[in-house]
């Protein structure tokens, strides 16, 4: 269990924006993150579990950020969400950028390459194919992208404030994982494992974390998801706090929706909401599973 002090200082107050018009940032960014993406897939040493794809959250930079490439240049990519691409060194002091705002995905692979070159890789060796679908944005198939500061900042700020709120919550379980995000699905999450066996699907698990919306809810939400899933049909849910609830199809978690959230107006409220949620939504979903 942690409380709302951890979270208060630094939380940013969220609603200025309509949740209804952060899609279009949001699919938008989900393209971007592409780049640094294919650059990781790349140059950063595999890891089994694909754990080496993902990214971090940095706060002063509103920005994800990767894992070091391989020698000789031990610099990291990211994406600030001003929709602008990043190289970073290892103290995490920009060594370029490239703005995103009115050009076309082809423009910015040739940057990426120009840095590839740079850094004596072979530019060959990065691939855009993904071994994985995203939703389909115009931006995708040559539209240019464009930057809207509003939704960008706001997007921003639910990035930021699940960071905080993962981080915090994390530190209430032995054996949890980083908390980071996965350029398939675009969220931030940390998994907490109940039982270490060979097979890590035979594991039982709770999976922790924060979307920015997809096809379950098209909006940012928090979730809380135990593994394996219990069957919806045989199985009495426990009561969760006010405003959230269970999802059942498809996958089974306890979800609290940004539309909620944004229910509440100051910043004191809207983390003693995300705090009460996490904390019972992590004890009522190990219920489950124990």
């Amino acid at each position: 269990m942690f409380n709302a002090d951890a979270l208060e200082k630094d939380w940013q107050t969220l609603g200025s924006v309509s949740i209804n018009q952060l899609e279009d940032t949001r699919n938008q960014l989900h393209h971007a993150l592409q780049i640094p993406a294919a650059v990781v897939r790349s140059f950063v040493p595999a890891k089994e579990d694909d754990s080496h794809s993902n990214f971090g959250w940095h706060h002063k930079l509103n920005a994800l950020i990767s894992h070091e490439l391989e020698e000789p240049k031990k610099h990291r990519v990211a994406l600030d969400f001003s929709f602008t691409l990043l190289i970073l060194d290892e103290k995490d002091h920009i060594q370029s950028r490239y703005s995103l705002n009115g050009k076309p995905l082809n423009e910015a692979i040739e940057w990426q390459l120009s840095q590839i070159d740079a850094w004596n890789f072979g530019r060959n060796e990065l691939s855009m194919d993904r071994p994985y679908e995203i939703p389909d944005h115009p931006t995708g198939k040559g539209q240019s992208f464009k930057f809207n500061e509003s939704t960008a900042t706001e997007m921003a700020k639910y990035y930021a404030n699940a960071d905080l709120a993962l981080k915090a919550a994390c530190t209430s379980f032995p054996n949890m994982s980083s908390v980071r995000c996965w350029p398939h699905h675009f969220d931030l999450g940390c998994l907490y494992t109940l039982d270490q066996k060979e097979n890590p699907e035979g594991s039982k698990s709770i999976s922790i974390g924060f979307s920015p919306g997809d096809g379950s809810y098209n909006e940012p939400y928090f979730y809380v998801n135990p593994w394996p899933y219990p069957d919806p049909k045989k199985t009495t849910f426990p009561k969760l706090p006010s405003g959230a609830h269970w999802h059942k199809e498809g996958w089974v978690g306890a979800v609290l929706t940004a539309s909620q959230i944004i229910k509440e107006s100051t910043t004191k409220a809207q983390v003693a909401h995300v705090v009460d949620y996490l904390n019972h939504a992590m004890e009522e979903t190990e219920s489950l599973l124990t």
